[in-house]
């Protein structure tokens, strides 16, 4: 990194026309959108899960004392919540000739320096939001072959129980061992495994369309015990349009093509073509667009990058409350020793995804036909 001035071109100073333009934007909605936890305590912190409550017959002979052979201990339902340590992988530098250079100062004191502290810290949290919202299993710190503590994924929390047979899983036809084939490392009890989701060609509309997302909020929300469920659905831009063309579902009667649009409003003489809201017997949920979802480790597992159609064909339904971002180490810069090249320095964090509850919420992953 040069600064400002073109390397090896006896400090010819280029021409940048009007200064920096930015190739692409930065946003992070899963950071942004959820809300900050406690501080962690232990790498691995176990949340204890209540359990359904049974009801019982209880109709009783007059007269007779109380069955104390009912005393029982409850079970307890764990989960646990991975910590996972995040350096920024280029850092940030800038050569002592470039701030020696006059026009180093001509936008600000140090303004390369910070320039590219602002690009690297850019670039970290750009980092955490595709680990957040990718399929990342968790790794337990000091276990197994590879040692590096990695929290668990959205789109890893929320992979369906699978079941044993019949395409409507209920709770007796529950493969309850397969939380363990879901997740290896710090399982989740099957209790709290969700149970639906769609996992498929999102592009073929007889496969996936509005029937199916209704039944699956309606099955998500019976898990849940509501019959009213509120989700937030993250998703591509892809699969966000696809859902709007929900809206003006396109029919076609007596050979003749027709076309049901929504107005919104007369007098503005606008036609809308997308829309935000879904309200299902069971519950509803509001789509906002989320790129970096379901990304995955690229480039000779260097980057942890959105790549092919998956983000952008896929989503995830949640309640925003249920989860959190439990920060140990907020994200800050660290200075290096400037050994002569100039000053260099990287960014660290140290955080976790929180799942207080994954029941009634899902996913929905595009596969390939």
């Amino acid at each position: 990194m040069a600064g400002l001035y073109t390397v090896q071109k006896n400090l010819q100073k280029p021409d940048y026309m009007d200064g920096m333009i930015r190739l692409t934007k930065y946003k992070t909605p899963l950071l942004t959108m959820l809300k900050r936890g406690k501080k962690p305590v232990n790498w691995a912190q176990e949340v204890e899960l209540e359990g359904a409550i049974t009801p019982g017959d209880l109709a009783a002979q007059e007269g007779a004392d109380f069955d104390e052979s009912g005393f029982d201990a409850e079970g307890t339902l764990v989960m646990k919540h991975q910590l996972q340590m995040f350096k920024s992988k280029k850092g940030f530098k800038v050569t002592e000739e470039s701030e020696e250079l006059p026009s180093h100062n001509e936008s600000g004191t140090n303004a390369a320096l910070a320039r590219q502290i602002r690009i690297d810290a850019e670039r970290t949290l750009q980092s955490i939001e595709n680990t957040l919202g990718s399929e990342q299993e968790a790794v337990e710190r000091g276990t197994g072959n590879d040692t590096v503590p990695r929290t668990r994924g959205i789109a890893c929390w929320l992979k369906p129980l699978p079941a044993t047979r019949g395409s409507d899983p209920e709770v007796s036809n529950l493969d309850t061992t397969g939380a363990t084939n879901l997740h290896s490392v710090q399982t989740i009890p099957w209790q709290a495994c969700p149970r639906y989701g769609f996992d498929g060609n999102v592009k073929d509309a007889s496969a996936f369309n509005q029937d199916v997302m209704a039944e699956i909020i309606r099955k998500s929300a019976l898990q849940a015990g509501d019959d009213d469920i509120s989700l937030v659905f993250l998703c591509g831009l892809s699969l966000k349009a696809l859902i709007s063309a929900w809206s003006y579902k396109v029919t076609s009667v007596q050979g003749v093509e027709t076309t049901i649009r929504n107005n919104r409003n007369l007098k503005d003489r606008s036609i809308a073509f997308m829309c935000d809201t879904y309200e299902f017997d069971g519950g509803v949920f509001r789509a906002v667009t989320d790129n970096h979802l379901f990304a995955d480790i690229v480039n000779s597992a260097t980057k942890m990058q959105c790549v092919g159609d998956v983000p952008q064909w896929s989503g995830v339904a949640i309640k925003p409350e249920n989860w959190s971002i439990d920060t140990l180490v907020p994200l800050k810069k660290h200075m290096l020793e400037n050994r002569g090249g100039g000053p260099r320095g990287f960014h660290k964090a140290t955080l976790r995804l929180g799942c207080k509850n994954p029941t009634g919420q899902f996913r929905v992953k595009y596969v390939a036909a």
